[in-house]
């Protein structure tokens, strides 16, 4: 998996106005959406001190494989306490979900297509 098929700080900065900076994302599945049991991930994290993004990007063997990992991350989220939203209508599968903590509202999404996933909180 290339570097670059992970969002940069400077692009992301571009956008929200803020100079982020990389930062490792945590490892547990209801801080980070990561999917479990994929071929390849690159993992990563930019964060300032107002908030943070976390991505993974995944392959999988084959696209059902890359939708079924989507059911299994909102599941896993929703378990951990985030409230899923549905499906926003991204790629061939994706789940939309929220929690409340103690710093604000945090969201997640993560979306299938073509044998890949990509999962942002």
């Amino acid at each position: 998996m290339p570097p670059g098929a992970l969002l940069d700080a400077a692009t992301v900065g571009s956008v929200t106005g803020s100079r982020l900076v990389t930062a490792d994302p945590p490892e547990p599945v209801c801080d980070s959406a990561r999917a479990v049991g994929s071929l390849a991930m690159r993992s990563s994290g930019l964060a300032d001190s107002s908030g943070h993004v976390w991505q993974s990007v995944a392959t999988w063997p084959a696209r059902a494989a890359a939708r079924r990992a989507v059911r299994e991350v909102n599941a896993a989220l929703v378990s951990c306490g985030w409230t899923s939203e549905g499906d926003p209508r991204l790629g061939e599968a994706a789940a939309a979900l929220h929690r409340q903590t103690s710093a604000g509202t945090e969201t997640a999404l993560v979306l299938a297509a073509d044998g890949v996933t990509v999962s942002l909180v």
